[in-house]
């Protein structure tokens, strides 16, 4: 039968017949397939590294697909030159070797595809702490993470956490673990470990933060049932003590909505020492707010300005001026609140020892605006503040302030900005403990960080990892 004649479906059967046979002639020794199977692969490495830039979650997929383009090429053409370099380890994806491509690049970048994925900065301070944190510098970032947990409303997890700190006895350990225990409603535990302290100030202290775990937990009458053996361990203690121990217990007590129990605590506190009268009396002011006395709370605000003036240290008057305007403003009078300000701003400008002891209080009075709502006025002092640290040479590890750039940036409701100033971090340490605190601004405002956020910090915390590695003559993880 003449070729034009035979019926086309006869013609196609035949080549499906014939095809595979192809394939598998190919198969044994190489040829273009094995060769394009190769390059695809490269070509997804090369996609998975300018993913890498914006999401670890799609550049952990892309070198997963190039990891299995590889290993179907091996299957395929077993014989094939490509394969053999492959099973040899002597191939290369970009600059990178196979083997090391398989064995590091991939987990690595994995692990950071899960740390990026996960719910809040919570998450990686953690993850922070175990990578960089020495010993003694391990229990301490662990108990500000309990404290932000705790603060944040997240007992559960406080709780967790709070279990690998040492339990504190004999004046050492973390009453870290009291405070969260109590928090999640473990209050045997947590009383247990109060008993076991050192009777005097370290017991006290640990007792208060029984009280503050149950008043978190909603347990109001197991917290009233506390306050009598607080005050008595107060009045045995030494009155350099006192003064602190009893700012803590007002303020404990205005949460508890026994405000003029608290009142009565914070003008107990001698006048010798005006500055922490001062602040305890702009706790319980917080307090009568809270309870719907605001007549009450701007005359308690009131006196801490005056008491807060007579701070022996001018640094001191700044910040606790700044707490009788914060609290003046909630209480409803703004315009007081604000000529609070202005003379906090004053002292602020003349306050000796240099740049560095100006610029730490004119950060203070621009956080408690931000509390006090006056957002606009927050955000410039702070422009001004980061500009003033940027002239004087003051780089974001070296400033010595009593919070975090990035907490205030997150307060004025840039968060952006927030987590950029973060990610110019050199401390690792740092790096972790201001990260707790703009997570609980993240908390506090009900926010999660965007996805661009979290990769840009997760990638932050990849170069310090890469960084510490060198440092230790090893590479990178």
């Amino acid at each position: 039968m003449p070729d034009a004649v035979i019926p086309r479906r006869l013609t196609r059967g035949a080549l499906l017949l014939i095809l595979p046979a192809m394939l598998v002639l190919a198969g044994c020794h190489g040829g273009p397939d094995a060769a394009g199977m190769y390059a695809r692969a490269r070509s997804e490495a090369a996609r998975g590294d300018r993913a890498a830039r914006t999401s670890f979650a799609l550049a952990s997929r892309d070198y997963g697909r190039a990891l299995a383009t590889l290993d179907r090429l091996v299957q395929r053409y077993p014989d094939s030159p490509q394969a053999r370099r492959i099973r040899s380890g002597h191939g290369s994806l970009g600059s990178r070797s196979l083997a090391t491509f398989r064995k590091r690049v991939v987990p690595h970048m994995r692990r950071l595809a899960q740390l990026e994925s996960r719910a809040d900065l919570f998450d990686l301070a953690h993850a922070c702490i175990h990578a960089f944190a020495t010993s003694g510098g391990h229990e301490a970032l662990t108990e500000d993470l309990v404290d932000g947990l705790v603060e944040a409303g997240d007992y559960a997890r406080g709780a967790r956490l709070a279990r690998t700190l040492p339990a504190p006895a004999h004046g050492q350990g973390s009453v870290a673990r009291i405070l969260a225990l109590a928090s999640d409603g473990h209050v045997r535990e947590a009383r247990a470990m109060v008993q076991g302290m050192q009777p005097g100030v370290n017991r006290t202290i640990g007792r208060l933060n029984l009280l503050s775990g149950l008043i978190h937990a909603g347990d109001r009458q197991a917290a009233d049932r506390e306050v009598p053996a607080i005050v008595d361990g107060i009045q045995q203690v030494h009155s350099r003590y006192q003064a602190v121990l009893m700012i803590m217990l007002a303020d404990d007590l205005g949460r508890l909505g026994r405000v003029e129990d608290a009142r009565r605590i914070a003008e107990g506190i001698p006048d010798q020492v005006p500055g922490l009268k001062s602040s305890a009396l702009s706790a319980v002011a917080g307090a009568a707010h809270k309870a719907g006395r605001d007549a009450l709370a701007r005359q308690l605000a009131g006196h801490a300005y005056a008491l807060g003036r007579k701070a022996h240290k001018a640094s001191a008057r700044v910040e606790y001026i700044v707490q009788a305007a914060t609290a003046m403003a909630a209480a409803g009078d703004r315009q007081a609140a604000q000529r609070m300000f202005a003379r906090a701003h004053g002292i602020a400008r003349r306050l000796p020892g240099g740049a560095p002891y100006r610029l730490s209080a004119g950060l203070a009075i621009a956080d408690g605006e931000a509390r006090a709502g006056f957002r606009q006025a927050a955000s410039e002092d702070l422009a001004r503040t980061v500009a003033g640290f940027h002239a004087a040479g003051i780089s974001p590890d070296q400033r010595q302030t009593g919070m975090p750039v990035a907490e205030v940036y997150a307060r004025t409701g840039r968060y952006g900005q927030a987590v950029a100033d973060l990610a110019s971090m050199h401390s690792p340490m740092r790096f972790a403990d201001d990260m707790i605190r703009l997570a609980v601004v993240y908390h506090q405002a009900g926010l999660q960080p965007t996805p661009r956020q979290k990769h840009v910090l997760v990638a932050h915390f990849a170069q310090l990892r890469e960084v510490a590695a060198g440092q230790r003559g090893g590479g990178s993880s």
